[in-house]
């Protein structure tokens, strides 16, 4: 933020001249009636009567309780900047649609968040920006749950054995990265060690797979150009508001189709020309699209059920996939 400051009081001052914000005994405060359609965000994503209505904080000298500080005055020994409404520092909204405008632009393409960030910092984002740029920050505002632990709220007390490096000392970073993405991700990632335990089962059946074929290498050309079904009907998943559960449903669908065709002609080179190309489909889409396979796939068994630090478990998976196996992929 430091960095920024310089972008930060030139757009305070801006504010100030175009009468979307005052100042108040050394602090500065966006004027929420200068904007019209102020809370348009939070009144679109609030469709949940358990966070309908705006949070407030009233203040002596604020012309409406919603409106927001801008640049706070030093009271005390803090980090503080000289501005030409006397030494304070910048607040929270601000410093974020400085550093945005910044490095991104006015106007970009997503803007995401936890729902918990709506209302207010998003909401008074996209107000700074209408009033700085006539720009709503952001094309889309995609906003996602949170995170409970066994369903339960994940508290601070029990954050050190939930970070992403301590997962990854007992499982593989590319089971994560799959647990993560087999929920939508406007429905909350509930953390449990049977799901993850489950996500690393599944990881296997696709390492196992992707073990016993060979790449054609056509499956990038083939999902660009559109003449790939798979990478069709993935594309379509991910229009479907990212659908990403739904598109991961159809990968491993496809890998149990394959491993009963590779049964049935007794390895790959028995397998007809159009399922070796679907082979090279699906293994771009996961190990390029997605991020899920490893370009090796001995890297995840070297990892083991006891994490990076444990024994490799070796071929852990019997390849062989039955129709009745199912992956815990589906929507959820």
């Amino acid at each position: 933020m430091t960095e920024h400051i310089e972008d930060i009081r030139g757009m305070v001052a801006r504010l100030v001249q175009g009468g979307h914000a005052y100042v108040q005994a050394g602090d500065v405060y966006y004027r929420v009636r200068s904007q019209g359609d102020y809370g348009r965000l939070a009144a679109a994503a609030q469709s949940d009567p358990a966070t309908a209505g705006f949070r407030v904080m009233p203040a002596e000298g604020k012309e409406d309780a919603r409106d927001f500080l801008l640049w706070k005055k030093a009271a005390d020994d803090g980090p503080a900047w000289e501005s030409p409404w006397g030494r304070g520092r910048p607040g929270w909204h601000i410093e974020c649609v400085a550093m945005g405008y910044r490095h991104l632009g006015s106007l970009f393409d997503i803007h995401g968040g936890g729902r918990d960030l709506i209302f207010p910092h998003h909401e008074n984002e996209r107000a700074l920006s209408r009033s700085l740029a006539g720009t709503d920050l952001a094309t889309h505002w995609v906003h996602h749950e949170l995170v409970t632990v066994n369903g339960g709220k994940l508290s601070k007390s029990m954050h050190s054995g939930y970070r992403i490096r301590d997962l990854c000392r007992r499982h593989d970073p590319s089971a994560i990265r799959l647990f993560l993405l087999s929920t939508h991700y406007r429905r909350p990632v509930d953390f449990t060690e049977r799901r993850l335990e489950e996500a690393v089962s599944a990881l296997e059946r696709l390492a196992g797979l992707a073990g016993r074929c060979g790449d054609t290498g056509e499956g990038e050309a083939r999902v660009a150009e559109g003449t790939s079904e798979l990478g069709a009907r993935f594309r379509e998943a991910m229009r479907q508001d990212i659908n990403i559960p739904g598109a991961l449903a159809l990968l491993f669908a496809s890998a149990r189709r394959i491993n009963r065709s590779l049964n049935a002609a007794g390895g790959h080179g028995g397998l007809k020309r159009q399922l070796r190309l679907e082979i090279g489909d699906l293994l771009f889409l996961c190990r390029n699209v997605l991020g899920i396979l490893p370009e090796s796939a001995g890297h995840v068994f070297s990892h083991g059920r006891e994490g990076v630090q444990g024994p490799s478990c070796g071929t852990l998976v019997h390849t062989d996939s039955t129709e009745d196996e199912e992956v815990d992929v589906k929507a959820r």
